[in-house]
């Protein structure tokens, strides 16, 4: 064949045109190679003087271990290039192989990848053969390679990409045809030309693109014979058809071949070589035989309810069968199994065909058999089938129950039936169930044994003696039905029975159990053993009811009247035993309690919304059960049981409201059979859980203070629920007294003993309990007498006035408040206002006085009686008597005067001196009246020479003056100093008296004793100061002249007329000298 397409094919190329080398020739002929294979050629350079191959895994998760692959060529169909090992090409990825020397071709080449098991894997062809995948081969040092990397595309002229993708932008992509074959039609399978579609053949192509291009289709047979058809400007898809008539070609291989010109470019891709096909139109034999097999299930030709899902059946075939042949056997037209066929004559078996859809009933078979391409044999009508799956069924007649020796009906029975063939036979079991064991007609074994019955029209039967059977044992009896088709009842019928000769046993209650009732028609609740099938009762063990069911439960009526009751039962089992007579008693009471409640003892009040309610109530039927109660007669608390006390929430929301005031608690009581009372039973309380208001305390009428250990408490409080009941005191509101009935007056309240502030607390109780917060006043308490002082001006001895001040001061507890003097300490002034001066008229006559006083305090308290005295001299003294003074004599600076006399005893003398300076000061008498007086030099030399005035005023203890009369004249001299100087420097001082005679007269201002001061003023001291300087310059001018003599007569003047010197006085006498 290969030889008779090298003709054809030079033919076409001798005809086609010629193409540039240069321009890209695409053809997709990449074949099936193995189906997991992701690794392919991808770029190949192969003239140039480095040549190599490019791999590409285009599995994008899967590396592939390419190690000891190898490849081959036209000149190296061995080896030509092995790759080495622990070569692994990621997902993905690239692998560049570089060859040794130039081993490919450069014009054209058959490249083959090949497996470590030398399976092809891929192959590439290249040149200006037809069958080439790529027409013509690259240029120097171009490549030809796959775009997109891994696709069916090749191009060639490709700039070189090694370990990298393969790019297309530097060539001329013209259309081509990818893939072309015959296909398949609904009459042939794709590649094969049968009988039927000879005349017909399709053929189809897969084009690049679908510009304007021109395409040839041949199919050439295996002699070389040809069929073609064009289509011509082809636009619009890229799948293309033809239809040839292939009816010249020879049976045999047939090839289609594919060549496409484009329109545009005229470029040619060479011819195609397609997928290669066979024509055969000659149909295979017929089969000779077809039939279902008979199996363990079912007979030859039967399908039963065993083999429906899975008959098997045989197709008998001819001489001329191939195993290529499909051969098909059908089943009433609906069914149909396929089949290969047998090398010549054979037969062909069908196993676990499922042939349930199929209807019961005459099942015909047809078998025919069909070539591989596509021509059908004529069809065979086989031996006809019966189908029947459904098995028979069968009733037992007896009932599942329990039996007696007086029930026993001695056989078992029952019914068979079957649609299709018919019912066969029936066979039967029993078992016995208390050892799972069979009966076998004469005794009991451990296997299933079936029993045959006797079977005519539809029924059956067979007979079982009651002698065989055992009392309170469990039978069990199963039927299986058989037709005529061998289906047997897969599920046999049932019925169990036991077989029983005891008493059976049962029990009763009343209402469950209950003791009591108020009803006479009650529930009787029967327990009993399982074979009880019938009851029976009695109010009086004589006069019975009949015979009934066996139930849960019955409604009895029981006879009147209140008191006990016994109600009587038997029972029966299904073979007839009767039970012993059972019994039950309950007590019948319609009668309703009666009872009282009391809350809290029967109290008035309660601030407590929780209180106890005392129940008494009383049943002489049943007794006393169940209890509840509510606050307002219509909702009521659940029943609980009765209890003759019980704590009660008076303000619970579900039964009544929040508010103070008369609270009623209501109770309903029920006996042990159900009655409740039905009179209205309840008692009252007054609820009130507000404490009294408006309460309050005053100590003896709001006193500030007091003088008492005791005091009288006025109360008031209100309550408008309950009312005003009890009050408590205490002195420090922790240490209560104990409560007392309420009064708006508490007498003789003891105070705490010590005195202070204190304070007095109280608490009032309303009747229900409710007590006010603490209330408190406060009073001072001052038992203690107040003390003072008084002292007349400021205690002094004597007072020249009547009105005096007396000086006042008190210490006490709560504070003096008054205070009332007295001149005798009996007849005291009107009590008056404490303070501490207080301007007081002494009574007429000098002498001593004497003033009383008394304190008041806030509290009451009179201190003792106090006094001070003060001698009160109204009489002005007389004058003083001097017994010395410098009267009319002559006094030196220098020297003291001292005065001297006698005067009131203690007086006070005032001195004054007359002159140019003001001199005023004090001496004192002494407790006789002497007194003396220095006036120091120190005071005389600030006086100024000349004549001057001495006065005297006395002033006595109360501040009397007598009048101021001068008690001395006198006349100060200046000491004059005179210095000489020697002819020697050296100066000496010279003692000699001055005349200081003034020339002119003194004037002295007197101040009257009433101010005591004194001021004087010298006219001449200005003049004499000058003459003094003149008569010392003379004497210093003259001494240089007299010297010696001069100092002689300063020192030998006149002794009298030196001042009297005198010794220099005490600080304590220079301090009466003021200026």
């Amino acid at each position: 064949m290969f030889n008779m397409l090298k003709k054809y094919i030079a033919v076409l190329t001798m005809a086609s045109l010629i193409i540039p080398s240069t321009l890209l020739n695409l053809v997709n002929l990449d074949k099936a190679y193995a189906a997991d294979n992701t690794v392919l050629i991808n770029e190949m350079m192969v003239n140039s003087t480095q040549e190599w191959i490019e791999l590409y895994n285009s599995s994008s998760d899967t590396p592939v271990d390419v190690s000891g692959w190898y490849f081959t060529s036209i000149d190296y169909a061995g080896s030509l290039y092995i790759i080495p090992t622990t070569t692994i090409i990621a997902p993905n990825g690239f692998l560049k192989l570089d060859l040794a020397g130039n081993k490919l071709r450069n014009d054209a080449d058959d490249v083959s990848l090949l497996d470590t098991t030398s399976d092809t894997l891929d192959q590439i062809t290249y040149g200006p053969n037809p069958w080439t995948q790529i027409s013509s081969a690259p240029s120097v040092d171009k490549t030809i390679g796959r775009v997109d990397d891994g696709s069916s595309c090749w191009y060639s002229d490709l700039i070189a990409s090694p370990n990298a993708s393969n790019q297309a932008s530097n060539s001329v992509l013209p259309v081509y045809t990818k893939s072309a074959n015959i296909k398949a039609t609904a009459d042939n399978p794709a590649n094969f030309i049968n009988n039927i579609t000879k005349a017909t053949v399709a053929v189809e192509a897969e084009l690049s693109s679908y510009q304007d291009s021109t395409l040839t289709a041949y199919l050439v047979d295996e002699s070389g014979n040809k069929v073609n058809d064009t289509i011509t400007a082809i636009t619009d898809q890229t799948h293309q058809e033809f239809t040839l008539n292939a009816n010249t070609l020879v049976d045999g291989t047939v090839v289609p071949w594919i060549k496409v010109i484009d329109t545009a470019t005229g470029i040619s891709t060479g011819y195609l070589e397609g997928t290669p096909g066979q024509k055969d139109i000659i149909a295979p034999d017929a089969p000779t035989a077809a039939y279902v097999n008979a199996s363990t299930n079912n007979a030859a030709n039967v399908i039963n309810s065993y083999s429906k899902s899975a008959v098997t059946s045989s197709v008998t075939l001819g001489a001329n069968s191939l195993t290529t042949d499909n051969v098909t056997l059908e089943f009433a037209g609906l069914l149909s199994y396929n089949s290969a066929g047998t090398n010549g004559a054979g037969t062909v078996n069908y196993a676990s065909l499922d042939l349930q859809t199929l209807t019961d009933g005459n099942v015909a078979l047809n078998a025919f058999v069909t070539d591989a391409a596509g021509n059908k044999s004529t069809t065979l009508t086989g031996t006809q089938a019966n189908k029947d799956t459904v098995a028979p069924t069968s009733t037992i007649t007896m009932a599942d129950s329990t039996y007696g020796p007086l029930t026993w009906p001695d056989k078992v029975s029952g019914t068979a039936s079957d649609a299709t063939s018919g019912i066969d036979g029936i066979a039967t079991s029993v078992q016995r169930n208390s050892d799972s064991k069979y009966f076998n007609g004469v005794d009991w074994q451990i296997s299933e044994f079936l029993l045959t019955t006797t079977y005519t029209a539809g029924d059956w039967y067979f007979y079982l003696s009651s002698s065989i059977l055992e009392n309170g044992i469990n039978y069990t009896v199963k039927s299986y039905a058989v037709d005529i088709a061998s289906n047997t009842q897969v599920t046999s019928t049932t019925k169990s029975f036991t077989y029983d000769t005891s008493t059976p046993a049962g029990s009763f209650t009343i209402n469950d159990g209950a003791v009591y009732t108020t009803s006479n028609t009650v529930t009787l609740k029967m327990t009993a053993s399982a074979d009880v099938t019938k009851m029976r009762f009695s109010n009086d063990n004589i006069t019975w009811f009949g015979w009934e069911n066996i139930a849960a439960t019955k409604i009895w009526t029981l006879s009147a009247g209140d008191g006990n009751k016994t109600v009587y039962a038997q029972f029966k089992n299904a073979a007839g035993n009767e039970s012993a007579k059972v019994s039950n008693i309950i007590t019948f009471d319609t009668t309703a309690p009666a009872g009282t409640v009391s809350i809290n003892n029967d109290a008035t009040y309660t601030n407590n919304k929780s209180v106890t309610l005392t129940l008494a109530a009383t049943d002489l039927t049943s007794g006393m059960d169940k209890m509840k109660f509510s606050n307002n007669g219509t909702s009521w608390s659940s029943w609980e049981s009765y209890n003759t006390s019980k704590t009660w929430d008076l303000l619970a929301t579900t039964y009544s409201t929040t508010n103070d005031g008369v609270k009623t608690v209501y109770a309903k009581f029920m006996d042990k059979a159900g009655n409740e009372t039905t009179v209205t039973i309840s008692d009252e309380i007054t609820y009130d859980a507000t404490a009294p208001v408006n309460g309050t305390l005053s100590i003896d009428s709001d006193a500030a203070y007091t003088t008492l250990g005791s005091v009288t408490l006025t109360l008031s409080a209100s309550d408008v629920t309950s009312g005003m009941d009890k009050m408590l005191f205490s002195n420090d509101g922790t240490t209560w007294t104990t409560a007392e009935a309420y009064a708006t007056s508490k007498t003789a309240w003891v105070l705490t003993s010590d005195d202070g502030v204190k304070t007095v607390y109280v608490k009032f109780v309303d009747k229900a309990g409710n007590q006010t917060l603490v209330i408190s006043k406060t009073i001072i308490k001052d038992s203690i007498l107040p003390t003072g002082t008084i002292a007349i001006n400021n205690s002094a001895n004597y007072t020249k006035s009547n009105n005096v001040t007396l000086n006042l001061s008190t210490t006490d507890t709560s504070g003096v408040k008054s205070m009332a003097f007295s001149n005798n300490g009996v007849d005291f002034t009107a009590w008056e206002n404490y303070a501490v001066s207080k301007t007081y008229s002494l009574p007429t006559g000098d002498g001593t006085k004497t003033v009383y006083t008394k304190f008041m305090d806030k509290a009451g308290n009179i201190s003792l009686i106090i006094s001070d005295t003060i001698i009160l001299d109204t009489v002005n003294p007389s004058d003083a008597v001097v017994v010395d003074t410098p009267n009319g004599g002559t006094v030196t600076k220098g020297d003291d005067v001292i005065l001297s006399g006698t005067s009131e005893p203690n007086a006070q003398l005032t001195i004054r001196i007359y002159s140019d300076l003001a001199f005023t000061d004090y001496t004192n008498a002494d407790s006789s009246g002497k007194w003396n007086y220095t006036v120091t030099s120190a005071t005389l030399d600030k006086l100024t020479a000349g004549t001057h005035k001495i006065t005297l005023a006395i002033t006595d203890s109360a501040g009397n003056n007598s009048n101021e009369v001068q008690i001395a004249e006198f006349t100060l001299n200046d000491k004059v100093v005179t210095e000489v100087v020697a002819a020697t420097s050296e100066t000496q001082k010279i003692d000699q008296p001055v005349d200081t005679t003034p020339t002119g007269e003194t004037e002295v201002e007197t101040i009257g004793p009433e101010n005591g001061d004194t001021k004087g003023e010298d006219t001449n001291s200005k003049t004499s100061r000058t003459l003094v300087t003149l008569a010392i310059l003379i004497i210093a001018i003259g001494a240089v002249a007299g010297g010696y003599y001069g100092y002689q007569w300063w020192m030998e003047k006149d002794s009298s007329s030196k001042t009297k010197t005198t010794k220099k006085k005490t600080k304590k006498e220079e301090k009466f000298g003021r200026w």
